[in-house]
């Protein structure tokens, strides 16, 4: 919440490219924003799948447990990204961005999704 409102040079936090991986405009990679987005939604993920794993039965699928856990990581960003949404109606000065920002958080969240369910996978490979 604070990386909108903590100026850093031009810009705030959120807006910091970490990485230059391509820059043009609103569509730029890897900023601090899109980093937090990943870290989050990975969080988000690993969290919903502790929660949702001692409900399968013994000898379920995996497969579906990190299926279900995908969907629940995406379903939250999504979500989060409908409160940004909702924010810039409400108090414009707020910032979070447009489109590409919109689309950019969603991979990142996602990015963020898969790294988590990957995880998951290899610790369950090598118990």
């Amino acid at each position: 919440m604070a990386g909108g409102s903590i100026p850093v040079g031009d810009t705030v936090l959120y807006g910091v490219q970490l990485i230059s991986v391509f820059t043009d405009g609103e569509l730029t990679l890897v900023k601090y924003d899109q980093v937090v987005h990943a870290f989050g939604f990975a969080v988000a993920t690993l969290v919903a799948h502790h929660l949702l794993a001692p409900r399968w039965k013994e000898g379920a699928s995996k497969t579906l447990g990190y299926a279900l856990a995908v969907g629940v990581g995406m379903g939250l960003g999504a979500l989060n990204e409908i409160v940004e949404f909702i924010a810039v109606l409400s108090f414009p000065e707020t910032d979070v961005g447009g489109y590409f920002n919109t689309g950019l958080d969603l991979l990142a969240n996602m990015t963020g999704v898969l790294l988590a369910v990957g995880f998951l996978a290899h610790r369950d490979r090598n118990k």
